[in-house]
């Protein structure tokens, strides 16, 4: 049997109860022992030492990671702000950065299961655009105006509600805007303020419930989007009518005596074309150029072209493709439509 000396008992002998005070503070610091926390200066040396040194070095290996991490971003974020300061001190010194497109022209299209994309081809410089009301675009849903009851997406009342509220835009005093504005001729003027557009020349289209209702004959709104400073080139010659324009717009135009941006919608391709019947252009075929140009007014009015299709056929989803025609300048947008069987009626 192995013994052991008194030594070795000694330490193992259990100290007397002082009294729940007196034991903590034994234990912070024992004066028999010379000990902290129950450990003398050797015990420390040996058992807690390692943990401190493994803990300074696992600290050194961190400091040197977020070093190199710091570094590795702060290069990367400094060539991106350079890089931004390059794009933003070019851009800064365009003429209307913003605005001028030189020779672009964007079709949107929509086609099944291919979702939205855009081509670009144009000839023109500074080319603006074209947009329609309603026009609803979600990152869940397309720009497809579909009239149905049978779907709550589709709803006429969805589309009058649209319609309603961007012409509130339009509901202005006639006498805060200029009064030298002549429908269909150049402004030679300039006084500061822009011309009025009256929505009661939309007639119908310019009226709730805005062709939505029972027999359904849907208006839709092309607007003209405003690009600053933009001033149209218009036909003064039959001659200088383009080839590709359709034979209709063509008699319109040689009929009239007023300088437009002019405007033709049609089917895209022939079956469109079969179904989507005819349209009525109000108040007329095209954008007066008495609203150019845009030049930061205040209350400008982008003009307006009310297409209302008067018996598309149902249940059919059609393209509908529209253009708008001036010299050294061409635009061309489409979008969708279809009614529901429930609500189509013939006339």
């Amino acid at each position: 049997m192995l013994s052991h000396d008194e030594t070795y008992y000694e330490r193992r002998r259990p100290q007397p109860d002082l009294g729940p005070w007196r034991n903590i503070m034994r234990f912070i610091w024992n004066t028999e022992k010379r000990a902290f926390l129950d450990r003398n200066c050797r015990e420390w040396s040996k058992n807690v030492m390692p943990t401190v040194i493994t803990l300074i070095n696992n600290s050194f290996r961190i400091a040197q990671v977020g070093l190199f991490y710091l570094c590795f971003f702060g290069v990367l974020f400094s060539l991106f702000a350079f890089k931004m300061w390059i794009t933003m001190s070019y851009v800064a010194g365009l003429d209307k950065p913003y605005i001028q497109r030189a020779n672009l022209l964007t079709r949107s299209y929509l086609t099944a299961g291919a979702g939205r994309y855009t081509r670009t081809s144009y000839s023109g410089l500074s080319a603006p655009g074209t947009g329609f009301i309603p026009n609803i675009l979600t990152p869940t849903s397309s720009p497809i105006i579909w009239i149905s009851q049978s779907s709550d997406k589709g709803r006429p009342e969805k589309y009058m509600q649209i319609i309603t509220d961007f012409l509130l835009g339009y509901h202005r005093n006639a006498s805060e805007y200029s009064d030298s504005c002549i429908e269909g001729k150049p402004r030679t003027e300039f006084d500061g303020r822009p011309c009025f557009f009256d929505i009661n020349r939309l007639g119908i289209c310019g009226k709730f419930p805005y062709g939505y209702t029972v027999p359904v004959q849907p208006c839709v709104l092309v607007k003209f989007n405003k690009v600053f400073d933009w001033i149209p080139h218009y036909y003064e010659k039959v001659s200088e009518l383009p080839d590709k324009m359709p034979d209709w717009l063509r008699n319109v135009i040689r009929n009239s005596t007023e300088y437009q941006i002019w405007l033709s919608c049609e089917g895209s391709n022939n079956v469109d074309k079969e179904h989507i019947g005819l349209i009525e252009y109000i108040p007329k075929s095209g954008f007066s150029v008495e609203y150019f140009p845009y030049t930061g007014q205040t209350g400008f009015l982008s003009p307006i072209v009310a297409l209302r299709f008067l018996n598309l056929t149902a249940n059919r989803l059609i393209t509908v493709e529209c253009t708008a025609w001036a010299k050294k300048y061409s635009y061309t947008m489409d979008f969708q439509i279809m009614i529901g069987k429930r609500l189509f009626k013939t006339i």
